[in-house]
């Protein structure tokens, strides 16, 4: 395209597929096994002391 002002026209129009609903029930699961017992989540125990 040559340089030079254009006009632009957009065109949304609405979707015509149909929606899916979802749900947590679909979503992928992976069984790892049993946790450690010796796990620990604590925030504390995850970060270092600066909390990063």
């Amino acid at each position: 395209m040559p340089p030079g002002e254009y006009q632009v026209v957009l065109v949304i129009e609405g979707n015509s597929l149909p929606k899916v609903k979802s749900s947590l029930l679909d979503f992928p699961k992976h069984n790892l096994g049993p946790w450690n017992p010796d796990l620990s989540l604590r925030r504390e125990d995850m970060y270092a002391d600066d909390g990063r």
